[in-house]
């Protein structure tokens, strides 16, 4: 599929989308509303699809979000190939010092990387994270922090 002209974005307005206007440009990308989990559970495929998790749980206690099944991963990306990714970003939000968020690994999933995000209580606290979710076999993938 191709852009016709009329329908392209020009670079003098700073940004393009894939395909089109210059390397220099800032890049667009679609970006639904995000996925806000605020209590323990167990985050869903469609979740982590939206490319960005804001967190508040909106008590003065840590919260724990366990990564869905590789086998319902399989099932929602289904042409995904092994070695293949995407990127998702996490924003915890609770302002709360003792309300961390932490990433647990659901059946099939490897961790890599720190899993802890601090909460947003201090000026000084990482309290977000991008994370690479890679197919590393059936039913089976990693998530790098």
């Amino acid at each position: 599929m191709s852009l016709s002209p009329a329908s392209s974005l020009a670079s003098q307005g700073y940004g393009f989308q894939v395909g089109d206007g210059t390397i220099d440009d800032v890049l667009f990308f679609a970006q639904g509303a995000p996925a806000t989990p605020t209590t323990t559970a167990t985050l869903t495929a469609a979740q982590l699809a939206t490319g960005l998790l804001v967190v508040d749980q909106g008590s003065s206690s840590g919260t724990t979000q366990t990564l869905p099944t590789g086998t319902l991963m399989d099932a929602a990306f289904k042409n995904m190939r092994v070695d293949t990714a995407f990127d998702l970003k996490i924003v915890n939000i609770a302002t709360d010092a003792s309300a961390d968020l932490t990433i647990a690994a659901g059946t099939g999933w490897t961790l890599v990387g720190n899993m802890v995000i601090a909460s947003n209580a201090a000026a000084t606290d990482i309290s977000s994270a991008t994370v690479r979710i890679r197919k590393t076999g059936v039913a089976t993938w990693t998530l790098y922090r």
